[in-house]
């Protein structure tokens, strides 16, 4: 549900996601969290308008190892992290694909082939957005930021499109070595990593069986 929202300090921009938080940190650097999510939700206001979709609460989540992002309950609250161990914000198009994974967990809670086709659906009506030059309404609000300054439009939606697939065939590893079971969380490559690594040190272990204790032990278990 959309809430009326009373004494706004300034405009909301994307009036399909209630509340917007970053974590909290000095000020100079959850401002910028809070205007990098300012700007991901601007992008995505017409495709939430068109899909019906509503986030209630919209909240930058701290680094880890296990996944870039998470929605619980159908969009009652959706989770990204958006910044690297080191600090550094993740690429914008990274982070877009995973808000877009997130927002089609509100209709698809599992990772199944009406969640895939959904997700990939929905990163192409971002693309088609910005190839007609939107990336947001108002000052501010806008992802066509430094990062993409100078690149051609043809090699950043190629690069974009590469990244996205690897990001879709690594889900389908983790869900072929999960045996099929589903979560509404988007996994960082980073699993792999530690999977190999760990598969190294003791290469007799399965790997199915070390992945699913992985989850366990770091995945809070979904609402």
């Amino acid at each position: 549900m959309v809430h009326l929202r009373l004494n706004e300090t300034e405009v909301n921009p994307n009036p399909h996601v209630n509340f917007i938080t970053a974590l909290p940190s000095i000020p100079e650097i959850q401002e910028e969290s809070r205007q990098l999510l300012r700007a991901l939700a601007a992008q995505v206001k017409p495709i939430m308008k068109s899909h019906g979709f509503v986030v209630n609460s919209l909240e930058e989540y701290e680094y880890n190892q296990v996944f870039a992002g998470r929605n619980w309950n159908h969009g009652e609250t959706v989770e990204l992290v958006l910044r690297r161990p080191g600090g550094e914000f993740y690429p914008t198009s990274w982070l877009m694909s995973t808000l877009c994974h997130e927002l089609a967990h509100i209709k698809h809670m599992n990772h199944g082939p009406g969640f895939q086709a959904l997700w990939k659906l929905l990163r192409l009506e971002v693309r088609q957005l910005q190839e007609r030059g939107y990336y947001g309404d108002g000052e501010g609000n806008s992802l066509g930021g430094a990062e993409d300054e100078g690149k051609g439009k043809g090699k950043r939606a190629a690069s974009n499109r590469a990244r996205e697939e690897r990001a879709l065939a690594a889900e389908r590893r983790v869900q072929a070595l999960l045996g099929g079971k589903e979560a509404s969380y988007y996994i960082l490559p980073s699993t792999f990593i530690e999977l190999h690594s760990a598969q190294q040190q003791a290469p007799g272990r399965s790997k199915k069986r070390h992945l699913r204790k992985m989850m366990v032990q770091r995945i809070p278990k979904m609402a």
